[in-house]
């Protein structure tokens, strides 16, 4: 059976939109090195479902890269955004969400990767919302610990 172990260190897992405004934040929000951490760029609908294809990647990168930590990382100057829900996705305009943003999707798939069977209760899963107008960045709060 070929091992699936291909990095000795622990790399950072980041999830994050396609938005390029957000790299220069991601060293600061996980203290490491751009080396050390492993990105994943979607449109927010890689983490539908518990048992979709995303996910299956995610467990796959925590295996060969021996990710201990992820951080799933939102911006609040999204043009247009998507409410994950449990196996659906709603798009929504910027101009028609007022109480749906990224700071929802961020606790969305904070919960789903947690709450995943197969992912370790010691791996630590983190949200974060980046205000690149302001250069600042925090913590989602109300995530499940």
């Amino acid at each position: 059976m070929a091992n699936l172990m291909t990095d000795k260190s622990t790399k950072a897992l980041i999830i994050t939109s396609l938005n390029d405004n957000l790299y220069p934040f991601l060293s600061f929000i996980t203290d490491r090195k751009m080396k050390d951490l492993l990105i994943l760029n979607s449109y927010w609908s890689v983490v539908s479902s518990p048992n979709n294809s995303a996910m299956r990647n995610i467990l796959l990168a925590m295996v060969s890269h021996n990710i201990e930590e992820i951080y799933i990382v939102g911006s609040n100057d999204s043009k247009s955004l998507e409410l994950i829900g449990s196996h659906q996705s709603i798009e929504m305009s910027c101009e028609d969400c007022q109480s749906v943003n990224d700071e929802v999707i961020v606790k969305n798939y904070v919960r789903l990767i947690k709450d995943h069977q197969l992912v370790p209760k010691t791996t630590s899963v983190q949200g974060y919302i980046v205000d690149t107008k302001n250069e600042i960045y925090e913590r989602v709060r109300g995530e499940i610990d």
